[in-house]
């Protein structure tokens, strides 16, 4: 019996990017369907649940880090099924903030093992492209704090709600990738600064990363080359 939760355990470590980049792309894809509906939107936050806790399993194993992580995951989790049985500003303040911390951390704990690595694998690769989503979900979280604690921040087009939760994690992607469709617009200076920032660092971020993989995959083909020639 403790051969098999020892054996569970280690496949979830394994997979750990994995199932973290599956969660954050499904979330991602398939909620905005479940927000329209008030009973589906139960399976919203659920899936919103099982994202979270899919992003402290990413995370390297520690002591520190996991207790950190368990101690912003706990309220988070709770203060999100508060907001959900009673939204009101007050909670969707506090779940905001604690959510961006969280994001923050797990985002920066990848982002770590991405640039410590020393080889080209696909579990480095799943972490990288799990990092980039996490900066899309964690500038989302900015401009909805943004927008409560200054109404007006945004404008945006007369058909889209601005209440569903989804609405900032569309904007937030959209200005990462650059697309720029303009159907929402930041309107005060704090709002501009932020859409720059997110722009600006998605693209360093694509840019740095693929200079970053493509040296390590060369380096190492290099030291395999040297070695066959010595061994030869």
């Amino acid at each position: 019996m403790t051969k098999s939760i020892i054996g569970v355990v280690a496949a979830v470590r394994e997979g750990r990017f994995l199932y973290l980049l599956l969660t954050l792309l499904c979330y991602l894809l398939f909620t905005p369907y479940l927000q329209g509906f008030f009973r589906l939107r139960l399976l919203y936050y659920i899936f919103l649940t099982i994202t979270l806790v899919a992003g402290i399993l990413a995370i390297r194993v520690n002591r520190a880090q996991t207790v950190f992580a368990v101690g912003l995951a706990i309220p988070m989790i709770i203060s999100i099924w508060i907001a959900y049985a009673r939204p009101s500003p007050f909670w969707m303040l506090v779940t905001g903030v604690i959510t961006l911390l969280f994001l923050i951390f797990i985002t920066v704990s990848i982002l770590h093992f991405v640039f410590t690595t020393q080889a080209v694998t696909h579990h480095v690769i799943f972490a990288a492209v799990s990092g980039y989503l996490l900066m899309g979900f964690t500038w989302s979280i900015l401009y909805a704090l943004l927008e409560l604690l200054t109404p007006g921040a945004f404008s945006k087009a007369p058909t889209i709600p601005m209440a569903q939760p989804g609405f900032f994690i569309y904007f937030s992607f959209v200005t990462l990738t650059t697309l720029g469709y303009g159907d929402i617009t930041p309107l005060t200076p704090e709002a501009e600064a932020m859409v720059v920032g997110e722009a600006l660092i998605g693209q360093i971020y694509m840019t740095v990363l693929m200079a970053w993989l493509m040296g390590l995959y060369v380096s190492r083909k290099l030291s395999e080359a040297s070695r066959e020639d010595s061994s030869g």
